[in-house]
């Protein structure tokens, strides 16, 4: 009996393992980093590594909120466009509009683009963090 009970509080203790939290990257809900911004007919390039700028997005379920350098910026309520109208080209996209704004959306993996809707506007780009 006593060798029972030592085996097994070894395999409960064994068993154990911290639980890291999982990123769900299928969704849009949740926090994302800013890594980059490109754009402009110059080709503008900034990071947080050149600019010294750190920026995050939040997307609950029905505003989207954004920071800088920690700090709380704005929140707007939000809502998804799918639609071939804006860039008139047959191909269905997600658009996000907000504010006065109207974005496209591309959404890979744990990456998340918004995409000015002009020739020589900008990109910024993001990675989930939550």
């Amino acid at each position: 009996m006593k060798y029972f009970i030592i085996s097994l509080c070894l395999i409960s203790f064994a068993s154990c393992s911290k639980i890291e939290p999982r990123t769900d990257c299928t969704v849009l809900i949740g926090e994302w980093e800013w890594t980059r911004t490109y754009g402009s007919i110059a080709g503008q390039d900034w990071t947080p590594q050149n600019t010294g700028d750190t920026r995050k997005i939040q997307l609950n379920e029905t505003d989207i909120s954004f920071f800088e350098n920690g700090n709380f910026i704005q929140s707007f309520p939000y809502s998804f466009i799918a639609t071939d109208s804006i860039t008139n080209d047959g191909v269905v996209r997600t658009f996000i509009k907000y504010s006065n704004k109207t974005r496209w959306i591309i959404h890979e993996e744990c990456s998340l683009q918004f995409r000015d809707l002009c020739p020589d506007c900008y990109d910024d780009y993001y990675e989930k963090i939550q």
